[in-house]
């Protein structure tokens, strides 16, 4: 792994492992709101964030509503 923080897709979407396939797929619209809750608890931290709440917050929400894949 580099000393510096990952900078090209690639690099983000394999920092923490192999990602949901939902992660780098999208649909014909590209605005699909059934993403995996795998997927989900990866951007916990960053949609946090971006809204200004804590990431716990953020990751109980993910957990008390994420249902399985249909």
């Amino acid at each position: 792994m580099p000393d510096r923080p990952p900078q090209t897709l690639k690099e983000r979407m394999t920092a923490g492992g192999p990602g949901p396939t939902d992660a780098v797929t999208a649909s014909a619209s590209g605005l699909d709101p059934c993403i995996s809750p795998r997927h989900a608890a990866r951007q916990a931290g960053r949609v946090a964030a971006t809204r200004g709440v804590a990431p716990e917050r953020a990751r109980m929400l993910v957990a008390r509503h994420a249902e399985g894949r249909k």
